[in-house]
């Protein structure tokens, strides 16, 4: 289960300051924390990919944004607009 479970823990943990160096990456079908912060310079391609690889495992322990969960009623909530999917 992943430590932030909607939008609204997301946001916090943001404010916080304890998300840096991730970023929500959105699309229309999935949702997930995405990577930008540092990366190891100097690493050969392998070492590299297993960084990624690890930021990517990391970023699905911190938000599971994959499963069915629909975001943009949250979001829109947490602007402060009133409104109802269809």
């Amino acid at each position: 289960m992943a430590k932030y479970k909607n939008l609204y823990e997301l946001a916090e943990g943001f404010k916080k300051g304890e998300l840096v160096g991730w970023i929500l990456m959105v699309d229309n079908d999935s949702t997930h924390l995405g990577w930008v912060g540092p990366s190891p310079d100097g690493s050969d391609e392998d070492e590299l990919m297993e960084f990624e690889d690890q930021k990517y495992e990391k970023g699905i322990e911190l938000y599971d944004g994959s499963n069915d969960i629909y975001i943009l009623d949250q979001a829109l909530t947490l602007a402060g607009v009133p409104n109802m999917g269809v």
